[in-house]
């Protein structure tokens, strides 16, 4: 049996995919997913919207459409 994590809410080691990063609410789940230790993909179709983006750890951005 494995003790329960310290903290349920981190996602050290876990991945997220963000569709609409750029975005009001997908830019704020960005930056939390980033605070909680998730790696984070965040894909959205306006190069511009992901230019405020680009200075946060741990993600990795695709100009597209998902």
């Amino acid at each position: 049996m494995t003790a329960p994590p310290s903290d349920p809410f981190r996602l050290d080691g876990q991945t997220v995919l963000i569709s609409g990063a750029g975005g009001g609410i997908g830019s704020a789940l960005v930056e939390r997913f980033t605070a909680a230790g998730a790696t984070v993909f965040g894909a959205d179709r306006d190069a511009a919207a992901l230019a405020h983006l680009a200075l946060a750890g741990q993600v990795t951005f695709d100009l597209g459409d998902l």
